[in-house]
């Protein structure tokens, strides 16, 4: 399945709970990134950074949208904070999409194991549709 994957500048939590108002949908579930494992390779983050939503989802009709803040400090341009999340089962399929999207693209994120999946990477391909491709479920993406 392909999702849209909108990013935010620190007010994604806001931004999210005012879509679920209006869209009426089940309350966000939100992953900050205070969340996540500590890293040896990355120094600790500020009580700033760490508040800063890294995932969460709403259902909106048939659709489900995912929705992070960039990291702080990332540049956040409006208009481009859009991409397209393929969530797969197949790891076969996980890699054979991300070196075809690569060619000729730029690697933001390498296909690598993660905290929350076996494969995840972020391509921007040669057209500049930028691409999060990895290893899942919708129940896992709705879930997590």
């Amino acid at each position: 399945m392909i999702y849209p994957f909108i990013n935010f500048d620190g007010d994604c939590r806001e931004a999210v709970e005012y879509y679920a108002e209006v869209f009426g949908t089940e309350k966000p579930k939100f992953q900050s990134y205070g969340d996540v494992p500590p890293d040896p390779n990355i120094p600790p983050q500020s009580m700033e950074a760490n508040n800063r939503v890294i995932y969460t989802t709403l259902k909106i009709t048939e659709s489900i949208i995912m929705f992070a803040d960039l990291p702080l400090g990332e540049k956040f341009i409006p208009g481009n904070n859009l991409s397209l999340s393929m969530i797969i089962e197949d790891p076969l399929l996980v890699q054979t999409y991300f070196d075809a999207l690569k060619e000729g693209g730029i690697v933001l994120f390498p296909l690598q194991e993660t905290f929350y999946t076996k494969k995840f990477g972020i391509v921007t391909d040669k057209y500049g549709v930028t691409w999060q491709i990895g290893i899942g479920t919708e129940e896992e993406i709705l879930n997590p």
